[in-house]
């Protein structure tokens, strides 16, 4: 499992909290088969949530480290919701008051 903390974690403890990881098959002529990652970073003292699929760009979702139950609810309504990456910004940036969203490059 790739580390998401990046600067902001450096030298401090980094640790995944919690991922879930939601398949969807193919369905010939609507959708590709593939896997959509939705994991929660403790990177020193902010949360990140990170909602990534296989291709295309991640988005990453920023909280103090006091938030962890907000981040917790917004992680499993993310997966239960099955948001995919490209839909995640907005969504984060409804629920989200205090944290910052980022849309970062693929393979981020």
């Amino acid at each position: 499992m790739e580390d998401h903390c990046g600067k902001a974690g450096r030298s401090k403890v980094n640790r995944l909290l919690a991922k879930q990881t939601r398949l969807f098959s193919y369905i010939e002529g609507l959708q590709a088969e593939t896997r959509v990652y939705y994991t929660l970073w403790q990177c020193g003292p902010e949360l990140r949530i990170l909602v990534s699929g296989e291709a295309g760009p991640a988005v990453r979702c920023t909280f103090p480290a006091d938030m962890e139950c907000r981040a917790r609810n917004l992680l499993q309504y993310l997966y239960e919701n099955a948001v995919m990456p490209s839909q995640a910004a907005d969504v984060l940036a409804d629920c989200c008051t205090v944290g910052q969203v980022e849309v970062l490059n693929a393979g981020c």
